[in-house]
């Protein structure tokens, strides 16, 4: 994606061009940024752990699960709500 929209981002600058094509930095940095998010998710219950560890005063209920998108992925969730 980024070799075909590159030239049509406004305002054009040269240097996008040079770190696209010709030293492709920019869609290097893009593809570690996603394989590290990636790595960084949480499972629902990683999430419970980190929510209940914020949450000293024990003032929310937390619920987290998984839910599938429109898509069909599933979507990890966190919910708090007030006692």
């Amino acid at each position: 994606m980024f070799f075909f929209c590159t030239p049509f981002i406004k305002p054009f600058k040269w240097s996008r061009l040079l770190f696209t094509y010709i030293i492709p930095l920019i869609p290097l940095y893009a593809i570690w940024d996603g394989v590290v998010s990636v790595i960084r998710l949480h499972t629902p219950e990683e999430l419970l752990a980190i929510a209940k560890e914020a949450d000293v005063k024990n003032q929310f209920k937390w619920t987290s699960g998984k839910q599938k998108n429109s898509i069909g992925f599933s979507v990890a969730y966190l919910v708090g709500q007030p006692k």
